[in-house]
């Protein structure tokens, strides 16, 4: 392989486009009555899955990334960033239903248990009514619906975030599920929101530590500078001896925010890989192929795809850092900025497959 130096090819800044932020309501209260003979409500509340479980955490402390060996490791800070800005998303409404839960519900009847008309604070402009149906020895469906808190009683709901679990009877609040949250729906009904489009969260918090799948299908934030609606898919899981990998892969522009689509207008096809020791050591493979990169000619040929892998000490030191250059020829290159060397990892190399 050959070193050269690379100035065209920009380190990827790409987590932060999917930064979509929300706000969690203040606690409030329901404005119907709680329903005396409610005693059996325990089973419901401790099967719905808990926040704390879902939120997915990396080791280590939050600090602000360089790129020089021995600091904070780059693509490690990344990774964290883009959790982080995740657990907003998935959390977001299931920590209202948490609050809602915490409450007696208004009726338990059979085999379904509500909680509401719901409304979080005077501000909110929704009213809440959450229900939860035991279909199963220990399975269960949910729906949180929403209307205008101006609402005719007799008015309808429509379903915002709705979710099954097989839940465990030995441990509260875990389980084998899934949920989805629908922001095109919920914005209709608050206007405050940002976002739009759907996520899915299919999760495992029985077996083996936490697992915790999410799907972005056509989401979008009109607060943040984004080129278009993002699809994304996630997946983390954090083993009970406390080592994981967290796993990102999508397709978009790595220049929006430099060039708006005005020079490279393309969209990138991208993905990173994170793993991780219980000690905090760790690497992060990441591979961008496709898009504007294939037009940018280097030698007698183009790029094909560029490979940055990154390593990092119990402290969150870079030990090693690479880009390498994959021509449409074959040939790679490795560029300048690469420093340290891969014997330090604990992992080997290991990208994301990209489609």
């Amino acid at each position: 392989m050959k070193k050269i130096g690379l100035y065209l090819i920009i380190v990827v800044l790409i987590i932060q486009a999917l930064m979509l932020f929300a706000c969690t309501p203040s606690k409030g209260e329901s404005n119907a009555t709680a329903n005396p003979d409610s005693g059996n409500a325990d089973e419901y509340r401790n099967s719905v899955p808990d926040p704390k479980l879902l939120k997915m955490t990396l080791p280590g402390s939050e600090s602000y990334s360089t790129q020089t060996l021995g600091q904070m490791a780059a693509l490690y800070d990344e990774t964290v960033d883009c959790t982080r800005d995740v657990n907003e998303n998935v959390l977001w409404m299931l920590s209202i239903i948490d609050e809602i839960i915490s409450y007696d519900p208004t009726s338990c009847t059979g085999n379904v248990c509500e909680w509401g008309p719901w409304i979080s604070n005077g501000l909110s402009p929704i009213e809440n009514l959450f229900i939860a149906n035991k279909t199963g020895e220990n399975s269960f469906q949910y729906t949180l619906n929403w209307r205008s808190k101006d609402s005719a009683p007799d008015d309808p709901y429509v379903v915002v975030w709705q979710g099954f679990v097989n839940s465990a009877t030995s441990t509260q609040r875990r389980g084998v599920g899934q949920f989805t949250i629908d922001f095109t729906t919920a914005q209709t009904l608050d206007p405050t929101i940002d976002t739009t489009g759907v996520i899915t969260v299919p999760y495992d918090t029985l077996n083996d530590g936490r697992q915790i799948q999410v799907s972005y299908d056509q989401v979008y934030d009109k607060s943040e500078d984004m080129p278009g609606p993002i699809d994304a898919e996630y997946f983390y899981h954090n083993h009970a001896d406390n080592t994981g990998k967290f796993i990102l892969t999508w397709v978009g522009d790595i220049h929006w925010k430099e060039y708006h689509g005005t020079q490279y207008p393309a969209a990138e096809h991208n993905g990173i890989e994170t793993r991780w020791m219980s000690d905090g050591q760790g690497r992060s493979d990441m591979l961008v192929i496709g898009g504007d990169l294939t037009s940018i000619p280097v030698g007698d040929s183009f790029i094909s795809q560029i490979k940055f892998s990154e390593c990092w000490d119990s402290g969150f030191g870079r030990t090693y850092y690479s880009e390498l250059v994959v021509l449409q020829d074959g040939s790679e290159y490795l560029s300048n900025d690469s420093e340290g060397y891969e014997s330090s990892c604990v992992f080997q190399a290991e990208f994301p497959e990209v489609k």
